[in-house]
């Protein structure tokens, strides 16, 4: 593929400085500032790789948007397999969730973690591991822990080690915090262990 290329087909497209594919194997490296974008997602890199087994790396100033769930990932190192639905950002890594609406959950964290269950069914969904100094805020509430666990199954946020919660003029600390929300809003919260 030449210099400054624009590849298109039925289900995506293709920006990028430089390419290599091969037929052989169905993967692609993107070098140079590149972009792929389908219907569902677009992941933005300065260096870009992709397997048709559904694996994606991303390496630099890393942008992954996913318009069917609502949801944005910037980081400087990614891996995302997409047919398992696991994947792993570092280096600056910061999650938004504008799905709820004009109000969007930044998480701020060392690395991400993301688990998907029950892939291709009714039944799914996710897990996401933020670990190591992590800072989470919206307008209505800002946190701080070591490291906190999101389930999309229950909707709650479990914080760990030395986690503190500010909402309004409230501040919560314990030694596990999880907060259960309620769509946009916060339906409880359990602060468990010197509370």
């Amino acid at each position: 593929v030449g210099p400054n290329s624009e590849i298109t087909s039925k289900e995506s497209v293709v920006k990028t400085v430089d390419a290599y594919y091969d037929t052989r194997t169905k993967q692609a490296q993107l070098y140079g500032r590149s972009k792929m974008v389908d219907k569902q997602k677009e992941i933005t890199g300065d260096s870009l790789f992709y397997a048709k087994e559904g694996e994606s790396r991303g390496y630099g100033n890393v942008i992954y948007m996913d318009h069917e769930n609502k949801n944005s990932l910037v980081c400087d190192e990614l891996h995302y397999n997409e047919k398992t639905g696991k994947g792993f950002a570092t280096k600056r890594a910061v999650l938004k969730d504008f799905s709820q609406g004009a109000d969007t959950l930044f998480a701020h964290a060392d690395s991400i973690k993301l688990y998907t269950f029950n892939i291709n069914t009714d039944s799914v969904y996710r897990k996401v591991h933020c670990y190591n100094k992590v800072r989470v805020y919206r307008t209505d509430v800002q946190a701080v822990c070591d490291s906190l666990v999101v389930n999309s199954l229950d909707s709650c946020m479990t914080m760990y080690r030395d986690p503190i919660v500010w909402n309004g003029n409230r501040q919560l600390l314990g030694e596990m915090i999880k907060v259960y929300m309620n769509d946009s809003t916060i339906r409880q919260a359990e602060i468990i262990g010197q509370a």
